[in-house]
């Protein structure tokens, strides 16, 4: 589960939204521009990374399960917003045609959009320049100045901690890892 994440800085918090909270994987960490990123397990397993930058008082963050499966998530803490309801916004980038999409208020000042695996669409937001978010009272719009990098480094970071197999796991027939 993607959770908080806000940064100051180079520096980012631990992500704390949800009940299992993941933790950072040491030595994970990623950063590009403005854009600062890492792995997260979940009960010890590697669970998914994510990569995230301040946009004024919005925060932007781009996550991507061991699955592939995309989420995006914006935070900003003057929001109160509901629990346990389905949020729409429809989401653009550049001049494309608008897709809606449900998010899931994961604490009261964020929220988490959830995909399915769309290669067309990660490509989409590593080379757009403009991401705008359209919800039934504001617009949001997010330069994507370093993106080009900034999700290449997500996809790769999945890659490499999807490899790592658990040494002391009995259904591993491999008892080393890689780096």
């Amino acid at each position: 589960m993607f959770k908080k994440a806000l940064l100051t800085g180079a520096t980012f918090l631990a992500l704390t939204a949800s009940a299992s909270a993941g933790q950072l994987i040491s030595g994970s960490e990623f950063q590009y521009q403005a854009w600062n990123g890492g792995a997260y397990s979940e009960e010890g397993q590697f669970s998914y990374c994510v990569t995230i930058a301040p946009y004024g008082d919005v925060g932007l963050g781009f996550g991507l399960t061991k699955d592939f499966e995309m989420m995006i998530s914006l935070f900003d803490k003057s929001w109160t917003l509901p629990s346990n309801q389905k949020l729409y916004a429809q989401f653009s980038i550049d001049e494309s045609t608008p897709a809606e999409y449900f998010g899931v208020p994961v604490a009261p000042d964020q929220i988490t959009f959830y995909f399915k695996p769309d290669p067309d669409f990660l490509k989409a937001l590593t080379a757009g320049k403009l991401l705008t978010i359209k919800t039934g009272k504001t617009t949001l719009n997010f330069n994507l100045v370093g993106t080009q990098v900034a999700i290449p480094q997500m996809v790769k970071c999945v890659g490499l901690h999807r490899q790592q197999a658990n040494p002391f796991d009995e259904n591993s027939s491999n008892p080393f890892t890689q780096k």
